[in-house]
């Protein structure tokens, strides 16, 4: 959102933003800064829920369109869709995902009364919402699947890549996973690359989560020596040095990580479920791989990408290229004209 109201602010548009923080906004740029109290609220359920309400009376009587994103403000006509809460509640109760953060009883219990609010905050005001902008065509389903059978305008406009100059001439061997580990895939990771025949590769692991759990893990599947945990560090060093993006996640509406991986031609091999991978165009239909697949079917792919060292430099420039056909720019511009069509529809 800051990539985007940043160029809408210089393309001439009046923001005033309702925020905890507003770090980093370049002076040079006009936008009004209303400073909501209250940062300093120990959980982020408290914190939503006193952003909702403070928000909701100080724009009760607006005329200015507001955008929020999700229900973060009760008060909106325009709401940016990033996550879906009742579509990743669906998987938790299936038991393809868990809680976030799960780690004691009371973390479980704080994450199941976190959810479950913002399901109802969900079917309560995305029924009253005039317009849906949503990072993936993936959550332009889904949200229509919540709303249903009641039609509402929706606009999917993607994230997009930044612009690196990167360049990797050789195809090499070192594997990347980047996010919250426990609710991203690293188990099913883990397991797809040890069934690789072969010794030579490396896997770099960034991102929070229960470290000695998946160390573990590593270790049963005989493959500690080659995986190395980092934790939660900057990972932009790594995206320039892997090769291959392995994230699996059975949840990404849109997947930041993947549209980095692209930009500094690290191959991401993402589930089907990333929307982000909607961007790729020209994927093959044998590297379109769901976290549903079967970890032996993952690995098979793998596999014809990394004997063919050609294959993987003509994979990373087709993704890249793929990416690289949108921007920043062109994602503001699509905001410009999402607003324009919303004033004049009234």
């Amino acid at each position: 959102m800051f990539e985007n109201l940043h160029r809408l602010a210089m393309m001439g548009w009046n923001i005033t933003v309702y925020a905890y923080n507003f770090g980093d906004w370049p002076r040079d740029i006009p936008v009004k800064w209303i400073e909501v109290p209250g940062k300093k609220i120990p959980t982020n359920l408290l914190k939503n829920l006193w952003f909702s309400i403070y928000t909701f009376f100080a724009l009760k009587n607006t005329k200015i369109p507001v955008m929020t994103a999700g229900t973060c403000s009760w008060q909106a006509d325009i709401r940016v869709i990033h996550f879906v809460h009742k579509s990743y509640l669906d998987l938790i109760k299936k038991g393809r995902a868990p809680y976030p953060n799960d780690r004691t009883l009371f973390h479980r219990l704080y994450q199941i009364i976190f959810s479950r609010i913002e399901v109802a905050l969900e079917y309560i005001f995305f029924k009253h919402t005039k317009l849906f902008i949503t990072v993936s065509a993936k959550i332009a389903r889904e949200v229509d699947e919540l709303i249903r059978p009641q039609k509402i305008k929706t606009k999917v406009i993607y994230h997009a890549p930044d612009q690196v100059s990167v360049q990797k001439d050789k195809a090499g061997n070192r594997f990347l996973f980047v996010g919250a580990l426990d609710r991203k895939g690293i188990d099913k990771a883990l397991r797809i690359l040890s069934l690789l025949n072969t010794k030579d590769w490396h896997f770099d692991v960034v991102g929070t989560g229960d470290l000695p759990r998946w160390k573990k893990l590593a270790q049963s599947l005989g493959i500690e020596d080659r995986v190395i945990f980092h934790g939660a560090t900057p990972a932009a060093d790594f995206f320039a040095t892997c090769d291959y993006l392995l994230f699996p996640s059975n949840y990404e509406p849109f997947g930041l990580v993947v549209s980095e991986a692209a930009s500094n031609q690290c191959l991401p091999i993402a589930s089907s479920e990333c929307g982000a991978m909607e961007l790729w165009r020209d994927c093959p239909e044998w590297l379109k791989l769901s976290s549903l697949d079967e970890d032996k079917a993952w690995a098979q792919a793998i596999e014809k990408i990394y004997f063919n060292k050609q294959m993987q430099l003509d994979l990373i420039k087709s993704c890249r290229d793929s990416f690289n056909k949108w921007s920043w720019d062109q994602s503001a511009k699509a905001y410009e004209d999402a607003l324009l069509e919303f004033a004049r529809r009234g």
